[in-house]
């Protein structure tokens, strides 16, 4: 079967989401954009690109885009969930793909019998001031269960599709109601300490060649703290055993990377 490569995007130009599309493109997959109230031009650009575009309508509200996105991703991934075996999920404006991820997607599957599979930030919850302050924030009153686990990112999300829609429709409902307004990692993590996150999900590291999020491992300040140190450069585009990463997430955060991110493509 088909594999897709899908993204949400609210308030983004086409400048914000070309890297991802182009990138996403030369994978040779299906690769899809749930627009949010997207304008006439960005619909345009998408258009001359040659970029598949599902847009929606959604009123003003004080819930985050963040949390939101998670709303239509649900509903588009039940409406193709039949159409494909694997789905790469992630944000838009800072998501670089330098290669095919589903061969090591699909070994990761099946080496770890998981049907989703996403990225540690190799830190944990009490080494990291944003993270701390968003779970007290979103979840104070299990902080203390959660002070030591190691953060997954939710910006990358593969895996099965029907079960990643369950999964999107788990974390908005979480989000909707929460006293933090952008509470959408949070509720991920949360989840992944229940039975559901731990029977379904498994947590990767960069060591596993599939994702890298940069916005720690890749910063001098978390280097101290990082439950797993790179093994590249930071300098250099990320790289296990001589292979570079498929996904790279946050490489916006360091000043060398969108560069070397840029090159790839043109």
């Amino acid at each position: 079967m088909k594999k897709l490569i899908l993204s949400t995007s609210m308030g983004y130009d086409w400048s914000k989401i070309k890297t991802w599309n182009l990138s996403a493109k030369k994978t040779g997959h299906d690769v899809c954009n749930l627009l949010i109230n997207p304008d006439q031009e960005l619909l345009a650009s998408c258009r001359a690109h040659r970029v598949d575009v599902v847009h929606y309508k959604a009123e003003a509200g004080p819930r985050a885009p963040h949390n939101l996105r998670f709303f239509f991703q649900y509903k588009y991934l039940m409406s193709v969930a039949d159409q494909y075996s694997q789905v790469v999920l992630t944000d838009s404006r800072d998501v670089f793909f330098h290669h095919d991820p589903f061969p090591r997607l699909n070994q990761l599957m099946q080496d770890t019998g998981r049907k989703i599979i996403c990225g540690s930030e190799c830190v944990r919850y009490e080494d990291e001031e944003w993270g701390r302050s968003n779970l007290k924030q979103s979840y104070g009153y299990v902080y203390d269960q959660y002070r030591e686990a190691e953060i997954a990112n939710v910006g990358v999300l593969c895996g099965e599709p029907r079960l990643l829609a369950e999964l999107c429709l788990l974390i908005f409902t979480m989000s909707l109601h929460n006293p933090a307004r952008v509470s959408d990692q949070s509720s991920f993590n949360v989840l992944l300490g229940t039975e559901f996150g731990q029977q379904n999900i498994a947590i990767t590291r960069p060591s596993d060649g599939l994702m890298v999020h940069l916005g720690t491992i890749g910063l001098e300040k978390f280097q101290h703290a990082l439950l797993e140190r790179p093994q590249w450069d930071l300098q250099e585009l990320p790289h296990i055993n001589g292979e570079l990463i498929p996904i790279i997430h946050q490489y916006d955060r360091l000043d060398s990377m969108p560069a070397l991110v840029d090159v790839h493509c043109r």
